[in-house]
């Protein structure tokens, strides 16, 4: 009787838990900023889309490096090519970590990548 109360009991407690963590909504992707993320700024360009969302993603690493920009998977200069393109053109923005963007584009990505996927 006691190890049937005991089950129940914990039965109740899990399914209480379940319910509270479902209520907290989605979490957002630290690697990704969405079309819907980027309507919710007022910002102007992708630069201050990144500077306002993950601000991280532009950190020079330790040697120099800054992350290479790719929009639409042409390989631009430098993150300044960011300030051209504006804000409500965007549709998806990712980064990549150095050994992802390596393996992805090849050497050359110490600082990672930044992926911009535009309305063409």
């Amino acid at each position: 009787m006691y190890g049937r109360l005991l089950l129940i009991g914990a039965v109740l407690v899990s399914a209480g838990c379940a319910a509270a963590s479902q209520s907290e909504g989605p979490r957002s992707n630290p690697d990704l900023i969405t079309q819907a993320e980027i309507q919710g700024t007022s910002a102007a360009n992708a630069l201050d889309v990144i500077r306002r969302l993950r601000p991280m993603w532009l950190r020079v690493r330790s040697r120099g490096d800054a992350p290479v920009v790719y929009v639409d998977g042409t390989r631009r200069v430098d993150a300044n090519a960011l300030v051209v393109i504006a804000a409500e053109l965007v549709l998806e923005m990712r980064h990549l970590s150095a050994s992802d963007a390596t393996t992805r584009f090849g050497t050359g990505h110490r600082g990672g990548a930044i992926l911009i996927v535009t309305r063409r």
